[in-house]
């Protein structure tokens, strides 16, 4: 007769424990999603940054001045092809990479 109260009691603390640790998981998994987002946020915000930088360069190497004095010599000019084969790759990359972020 005694073991009734005693199982009753167990039972009660493990339905306790069951819901307060599924209360823990759906916190801790609450919280992770949001330090995902706003990481993502924080990522995007800084590809948004590095292609204002990128615009601002190629806008910097489209001048007259730039290009006259570029066009003086071969080497810088071979310098500047690679110059814009390498930003416009940067660029090709941010987008990819803003894109995957968007999707996730």
């Amino acid at each position: 007769m005694n073991t009734k109260p005693i199982q009753t009691e167990n039972c009660h603390k493990n339905k306790t424990t069951i819901f307060i640790e599924s209360i823990l998981a759906a916190i801790l998994f609450t919280g992770c999603q949001t330090v995902e987002t706003n990481q993502n946020r924080q990522v995007l915000h800084v590809l948004s940054e590095q292609e204002a930088l990128l615009e601002n360069v190629e806008a910097e190497r489209s001048q007259a001045k730039v290009r006259t004095q570029v066009a003086k010599s071969e080497t810088l000019t071979t310098a500047e092809l690679h110059l814009a084969a390498a930003l416009h790759a940067l660029k090709q990359s941010n987008q990819a990479l803003r894109e995957a972020l968007k999707n996730e």
